[in-house]
């Protein structure tokens, strides 16, 4: 609604602010809750995993199931693309080794025509 003064419309913008305060408030919070950190890897342990978030972090804690070393960034494993989760998981991994079993999983075909080959080499 446009105002003929600016003195006007400030001053129906703050009487607006201050009726809708309440409403105001509880919709920051609400989003200020749904952005939380915690709540997302709550969810995101519970739809990817089917895990509880203490489940979750108490798995991430332990070494890797490939090298034995625990490293700052834990991932849980699974099977099938990064995309689509069945609940299911394999084991707990490194980033590093869990990069690696990605690159390996794309290219297993690849490295198994290689370690086929004979060992001679002719040069």
């Amino acid at each position: 609604m446009p105002y003929a003064l600016r003195e006007d419309q400030n001053r129906h913008s703050n009487e607006y602010e201050k009726s809708h305060r309440p409403q105001r408030n509880e919709t920051v919070r609400r989003y200020r809750e749904k952005s939380n950190r915690m709540a997302f890897r709550r969810h995101d342990a519970k739809k990817r995993y089917g895990l509880t978030y203490e489940t979750y972090v108490e798995m991430k804690k332990r070494p890797c199931d490939i090298c034995g070393k625990n490293a700052k960034k834990m991932c849980l494993d699974h099977s099938g693309p990064a995309t689509k989760f069945n609940g299911t998981h394999r084991g707990v991994l490194c980033q590093q080794c869990n990069t690696r079993l990605g690159w390996f999983e794309r290219h297993k075909a690849l490295i198994a025509d290689y370690l086929d080959r004979p060992d001679a080499c002719e040069i």
